[in-house]
């Protein structure tokens, strides 16, 4: 606390308080303040206080306001925290909006008010001297900050020829009681110390193990279909009109090559003799279908009946494998199958094989018969025999040289 001593002349009219003030200033004595009861106008310029910049550290704390609003929403809900709002994207600007500018609006106002505060030194925590009992109630008081140069009856005697009423000399701790000019005492400095670095510790602590990415709002994020066969009853009696059936002329989605025939009951193979009849629907398929074709055989068949359709795969191995029965050859097995016999085999199995239809869709197990068909025509054709050339062919071409030789 800086102890300061201090000249003090009272006035009872601002009228010659005014050109004392400026008398004083232009001697070059050091006015400490001048309390008034009521403003007096033009008295700040005559005191030659300048203009006050707290609407800039007003811009500079709502500037503050708005960076820590955009960062802070921005760590928690993006990084640290993120929720799933009814399916909204974590970075959700346009919903920040309000508490952004909340932000800015409470920093600015706490700010500016904290400045104010210590730029009149009005807080708790300062110690104002009273200099006269009678200050800004009924009489104008002015006070002179003095050092050790300076001469206190000269400037006493000047005060009471500019009109003073009354002088004195006072001694008083200016500033701040928390120390502007001079260090607090140790112990508070520590202990100040202390706290801070206790505050920044535990606002460092993450607490218990979170689970993060909770939907908030499953209701918005996952709507509540209505399925075309559940029990519309409610609907009905609500007065809503519900037809449950297909539009007129529609295929269901992954049904555009439905296959009619039904599972057979227990020991029944009335199907599965129909079944025989049915020709593949995909007559022709492109480069990139056969690739594709040929990579579904591998992962769902192949394990059976073997890479080379002869069937040997890796779960029979010539009995040794896992799987007992010896699967189908399709290479020299003399019973052949007809298409439709193994589209039905593929849908809903058959002995020991099961059924693939929840592995492969309708159009997938038609592509993958399609190549098993095109390996047994390349097989055929590679294995059909060459004619040799009838040798009495060659016998009558060669005779009418030989004759025509002979004469």
């Amino acid at each position: 606390m800086a102890i300061k001593k201090f000249v003090v002349g009272c006035f009872d009219d601002e009228k010659v308080l005014f050109p004392a003030v400026k008398k004083i200033r232009h001697t070059g004595y050091k006015i400490h303040d001048v309390y008034t009861p009521y403003p007096v106008h033009g008295l700040d310029e005559a005191m030659g206080l300048r203009g006050t910049s707290l609407h800039t550290m007003g811009f500079i704390y709502g500037l503050l306001g708005l960076c820590t609003g955009l960062g802070g929403i921005s760590w928690i809900l993006t990084i640290d925290w993120p929720i799933n709002y009814g399916g909204k994207p974590s970075f959700a600007l346009p919903a920040w909006i309000p508490i952004i500018f909340e932000c800015t609006v409470l920093f600015s106002a706490v700010g500016m008010t904290l400045t104010f505060c210590f730029l009149n030194k009005i807080a708790p925590f300062v110690r104002k001297h009273h200099f006269h009992p009678r200050a800004t109630n009924d009489l104008f008081v002015m006070v002179i900050e003095t050092s050790a140069k300076t001469n206190v009856d000269d400037l006493q005697e000047l005060l009471k020829s500019l009109g003073s009423m009354e002088t004195n000399v006072q001694v008083a701790e200016s500033e701040w009681w928390l120390g502007l000019y001079s260090n607090p005492a140790p112990v508070f400095k520590m202990t100040m110390i202390g706290l801070a670095l206790l505050t920044a510790l535990s606002s460092c602590d993450s607490g218990p193990k979170r689970v993060q990415n909770r939907v908030y709002m499953p209701d918005m994020a996952y709507s509540r279909a209505l399925e075309t066969y559940d029990d519309h009853s409610n609907l009905t009696e609500e007065g809503v009109f519900y037809n449950a059936k297909p539009v007129s002329g529609t295929i269901a989605r992954g049904s555009e090559l439905p296959f009619l025939l039904s599972k057979d009951s227990p020991g029944s193979t009335t199907n599965y003799q129909k079944a025989k009849l049915i020709n593949n629907p995909l007559t022709t398929l492109t480069e990139s279908d056969m690739k594709e074709s040929e990579r579904l055989y591998l992962i769902y068949c192949a394990i059976c009946h073997g890479a080379d359709l002869k069937g040997n795969g890796p779960l029979y191995k010539d009995g040794t494998g896992p799987f007992p029965a010896k699967p189908h050859n399709f290479m020299a097995d003399p019973k052949k199958l007809t298409v439709g016999e193994m589209f039905y085999s593929m849908t809903y199995g058959k002995n020991l094989m099961g059924s693939y239809a929840s592995q492969l869709t309708t159009r997938q197990r038609w592509m993958v018969l399609s190549y098993i068909s095109s390996k047994l025509s390349q097989a055929q054709a590679s294995a059909a025999p060459t004619l040799p050339i009838p040798e009495s062919t060659t016998s009558a071409t060669a005779s009418p040289s030989h004759n025509s030789t002979k004469k």
